[in-house]
């Protein structure tokens, strides 16, 4: 049971970082963002697409290194 505990433990701190981390990147790209909702909405569409960008760069990373071994 404290083997269990332990994993919701740490998969509740590993999510929550992942969503500060985004909460923050979000403030920061609206922070300069004193236009109208298209620039807003712009602003959010960009920062989606670099996550994206990264994520899909990150899963390619690990398959060529499992790939590899």
């Amino acid at each position: 049971m404290e083997f269990y505990y332990c994993i919701c433990l740490l998969l509740f701190v590993y999510f929550k970082c992942r969503v500060e981390y985004a909460h923050w990147a979000l403030k920061k790209v609206l922070q300069n963002s004193l236009g109208d909702l298209c620039s807003v909405w712009d602003a959010m569409n960009n920062m989606i697409m670099l996550q994206h960008t990264e994520i899909k760069a990150s899963f390619k990373t690990s398959t060529y290194v499992v790939g590899h071994i």
